[in-house]
């Protein structure tokens, strides 16, 4: 009843009227009566109030097509709502500059009031406006037929243009609907033009259904492209006949150039209306609106990646919009932004160089980020991730600019007064190039890479640690060189040394102030990478260290753990291998010298320590583990030297050897850490075993194994065993024993086989056991199969049977490969009254379990293949009369839920693998589908893809129908 006047120049609405032919009729349930459509439209014309109705335009639209009323339906005027100027064509005849308008401009109303009635909506999109409810907002999205302001050919509406939306009785039907179920014609939705209003929702959710739109938009966009060079292809191929038949060549070309003017057309449009969008995105960010600024990137990404290379309009608008984004302090908003540049980066040098210093700022670790760890690590992860792709697309795109300005910022912040920011603004140039370190070791301009190499590592040395002291610089100071000392050997012997001589100061260097945060950051010790870089360094150039200067710093190196600085066993292993390339180089007459002065620190350590711990009380465990670390790296002086320096590495076992028996006697089934590097001592000495002369280290090292593996069995120790158990399986596969060990190795095997059946934890031992028994017989079957007159072999085939069921896939693969190997000695060995009892055993429980974890779908998918080979196996070495019972028992055991048709075909595929080699060669595809259709089973044991089922008969049932 509130009376509203007419604005000037504005006409009076009249509402549709409900007759036979137009409106949706009345609501369901409610009788109607003749007449009645007739007197609501009567009413419906005194109490609608101005603005109400739907706009439909007077005259004909420029393409010519009118809009025709629906039978029964009232003329009804439009209210003087503004169209939006069409540019080149409209803006003329409004009198208005062609190109000043475009698609997403603001084209304010002339009387600037913003007011709406209370059945129709007037969704007018201001800079900041906001849609009243979630569904209003999804209703300027999903916009029915009937309420779209304009026909199909206009132009998507601009900010500041009105457009009436029907009420919620008429949003029931589907966008694009056909309007002839509704009495009407059909129309065409303006999906342009939907975009463009989405555009300037500030809710998340209408501009996240925006972005999906476009992206479905592009990736159809794609497909059609697919189409297009496909036509393409059969147009040439049809001009090249003989007897082209020109209607088909001309049909091609036609079809293809409108799918590519149609796709460029869209392409430019979308780039312009995201485009517009840039002085709001600066807007929502003022205002703190990081997920409209998130979603606006991702538009504007999405739209510039699938528009790359075939625009006729210029993106730059869409281009400022991403830098916007790129340098949002959300590395949510400025993630989307850099991977879309860095795709385009690759391809243009001039976008490249303007990205890369964008990408150099954010690289820079800000103060605030270092009092918040769990933000630090997310900025570290997106550092790594993210911007090491937009460190790679600038590289591809200017690859000597990316150099010469990695080089410039390294100088600068090398020479520059000291700050609290400086040591991240050089740990960010670093980082510049360590991102590209794969692809500029791969360069083919060589003498650029060296000339700016030569630069940085001058400056840093000129450093003298002022700047590159702080944890962080150090760790990515380390790595930079570990991923260029391939590319240092090319620079002047000068810049090698240099390189050198700063990663040996890392190991000098006080590293107390190492805390949580720098860990964080560099997520790896400084000295590890050091160790890493140095490693790389003597191994890449072992020749520049033998002058008696490089060896005096390489022996300090090796010595500082032995003084003050705590190096990680894992670092002095990687360092000891770096030292071996070197020492290797020397003359030989130095070698033997060199090696000794290496080994003695580690020796004098081991002799104090095993001398110490027997008056120790307290504190007896953190000695153990000092001695296993040391004991550990002698193991790797023997394996790195026993090829090159047999003979001192033999002097080194044999003054080492009292102290490990004592220490490991005492210790070994009470200390992991000790039983792990007494096991890596064994392993390694036992490669010093070369001929018949050297049997009496074998015979000392197996002695030490039957002790120790008798008290690991009396303190029912299963972590200790394991490496027992590593080396028992090394011992069997040694291919240098001669026949003098043979008892040796008997022995050892024997109290292998008495320590598992001690009674201790089967599953912690499950692996390693089955990897023994696998050694075993691929290696010695006759050993095994003889020992206690195959009893042990028996036992072992029935842990096995049993450990095929387990749930761990790495149990699996050893029991099958156990199984698997032993089923194949058994065709080659004499033993016949032993090899009766494995094929009887394989025949009849190992046969059967197999078939059902198999064909019925049992297995898990990762042990599948190790299964599938254990099978085809048994049908390879075994008749089909001895398994037949087996087969069928598990056929006919309930598990297999195929039907009888794939019963009859699996089984008779069985069968003809034991008689054919051909068919069993199929047979592990047919096991692929029976595991795989098992695993469409439904809850009542019924298979749910009849389908498949079908398939499956049609084609394996074909190669049997003889049967």
């Amino acid at each position: 009843g509130v009376h509203r006047e007419r604005r000037l120049g504005e006409r009076r609405v009249v509402g549709p009227a409900r007759g036979r032919g137009g409106g949706p009729g009345p609501p369901r349930g409610q009788r109607r009566t003749p007449g009645s459509d007739a007197r609501q439209g009567r009413r419906d014309r005194v109490r609608r109030r101005p603005g109400e109705g739907v706009v439909v335009p007077r005259r004909p639209h420029r393409d010519g097509a009118v809009r025709w009323r629906h039978r029964g339906e009232r003329r009804v005027r439009r209210t003087d709502v503004r169209r939006t100027p069409r540019v080149g064509v409209d803006a003329e005849e409004r009198g208005v500059a062609p190109g000043s308008v475009r698609v997403g401009d603001h084209v304010p109303r002339r009387d600037g009031v913003d007011e709406q009635g209370p059945a129709w909506r007037d969704t007018g999109r201001g800079a900041d406006a906001r849609p009243a409810r979630a569904e209003d907002a999804r209703a300027d999205i999903h916009r029915d037929a009937r309420g779209e302001r304009r026909a199909a050919g206009r132009r998507p509406v601009a900010e500041g243009d009105r457009m009436l939306v029907p009420p919620e009785r008429d949003r029931h039907r589907p966008d694009g609907a056909d309007l002839r179920a509704y009495g009407g014609k059909s129309a065409q939705v303006n999906i342009l033009g939907a975009l463009a209003d989405g555009l300037y929702s500030n809710m998340s959710d209408v501009l996240d259904a925006d972005s999906d739109l476009i992206e479905t938009l592009l990736n159809q966009d794609d497909s059609n492209e697919r189409v297009n060079l496909g036509m393409s292809i059969a147009a040439r191929a049809l001009s090249s006949a003989s007897t082209p038949p020109t209607n088909q060549v001309q049909v091609a070309q036609e079809l293809t150039g409108a799918n590519e003017t149609a796709r460029i057309n869209l392409l430019s449009e979308l780039v312009l209306a995201v485009g517009f969008q840039r002085h709001r995105f600066v807007q929502r960010q003022q205002a703190g609106d990081v997920a409209v600024c998130r979603c606006l990137a991702r538009t504007a990404a999405r739209v510039l990646v699938g528009a790359r290379g075939s625009l006729r309009t210029s993106p730059d608008d869409l281009l400022d919009l991403l830098f916007k984004a790129a340098s949002h302090p959300s590395i949510y908003v400025s993630g989307i932004a850099i991977e879309a540049l860095a795709d385009c980066a690759a391809e243009n040098p001039n976008l490249a160089t303007r990205l890369l210093p964008v990408l150099q700022g954010k690289a820079i670790i800000q103060t605030p980020l270092l009092d918040d760890v769990g933000s630090l690590e997310d900025y570290i992860n997106f550092r790594q991730r993210v911007l090491a792709i937009g460190f790679q697309g600038c590289y591809s795109g200017c690859e000597g600019f990316y150099l010469r300005s990695c080089a410039s910022a390294i100088d600068e912040f090398c020479s520059a007064s000291l700050s609290p920011q400086l040591p991240f603004q050089l740990e960010a140039a670093l980082v510049c190039m360590i991102s590209v370190s794969n692809k500029a070791t791969k360069t083919s301009d060589k003498q650029a890479l060296v000339s700016q190499l030569d630069k940085m590592v001058s400056a840093l040395v000129a450093n003298d640690f002022k700047t590159t002291s702080h944890p962080v610089v150090m760790a990515s100071l380390c790595r930079f060189i570990c991923k260029y000392a391939k590319c240092l050997t090319w620079c002047a012997t000068s810049v090698y040394e240099a390189a050198c001589e700063l990663t040996l100061q890392v190991f000098q260097r006080d590293l107390a102030e190492y805390d949580t945060r720098w860990r964080v950051i560099t997520q790896t010790s400084p000295l590890s990478l050091a160790s890493d870089a140095l490693k790389s360094l003597l191994c890449r150039n072992p020749d520049i260290f033998q002058s008696p200067d490089a060896l005096s710093a390489l022996e300090r190196t090796w010595n500082l753990p032995y003084q003050t600085q705590k190096i990680p066993i894992e670092d002095r292993e990687t360092l000891c291998s770096g030292l071996a390339v070197v020492i290797q180089s020397l003359p030989s007459d130095s070698q033997e010298t060199s090696f000794t002065a290496l080994a003695k620190p580690v020796l004098s350590c081991v002799a104090v320590l095993t001398k110490n711990i027997d008056e120790m009380t307290t504190g007896v465990d953190s000695i153990l583990i000092r001695i296993g670390n040391e004991i550990r790296l002698l193991a790797k002086l023997v394996d790195v030297f026993h090829k090159s320096n047999r003979e001192p590495v033999v002097v080194l076992v044999q003054r080492t050897w009292p102290a490990v028996v004592h220490i490991s006697k005492a210790h070994f089934a009470t200390n992991e850490t000790l039983a792990n590097s007494v096991g890596q001592y064994l392993l390694a000495s036992l490669s010093l075993y070369r001929s018949e002369e050297d049997i009496s280290l074998l015979r000392d090292i197996a002695s030490l194994v039957k002790e120790l593996m008798a008290a690991v069995a009396d303190a029912k120790s299963s972590a200790s065993l394991i490496p027992l158990l590593k080396f028992a399986g090394q011992l069997v596969k040694a291919k240098q024993l001669t026949n003098g060990a043979e008892d040796v190795t008997k022995e050892v095997v024997i109290a292998t086989f008495e320590s598992l059946r001690s009674g201790m934890d089967e599953l912690v031992l499950a692996t390693c056991t089955y990897d023994f028994l696998n050694a075993l017989a691929k290696n010695s079957p006759a050993l095994l199969l003889g020992l206690s007159n195959g009893d042990l072999v028996r036992s072992s085939i029935v842990d096995a049977r049993r450990s095929l069921g387990a749930k761990e896939t790495d149990v699996i693969r050893c029991s099958s490969n156990f199984l698997n190997s032993l089923a194949k000695s058994v065709v080659s060995s004499q033993q016949s009254q032993a090899v009766d009892a494995v094929k009887q055993n394989l025949a009849s429980d190992v046969t059967m379990f197999t078939i059902e974890l198999t064909c019925a779908g049992l297995a898990p998918r990762g042990g599948l293949a190790d299964l599938t080979n254990l099978l085809l196996t048994i049908l390879d070495v075994l008749r089909w009369s001895e398994i037949e019972h087996a087969v069928l028992a598990a056929m006919g055991s309930g598990k297999f839920q195929l039907g009888d048709e794939v019963t009859r075909v699996t089984i008779t595929s069985l069968r003809d693998s034991t008689e054919s080699a051909c068919v069993s060669s199929n047979l592990s595809e047919m096991i692929d589908c029976l595991w795989a259709m098992h695993q469409q089973s439904e809850t009542d044991g019924t298979i749910a893809g009849e389908e498949l089922v079908q398939d499956f008969l049609q084609k394996y049932s074909s190669k049997h129908s003889d049967t």
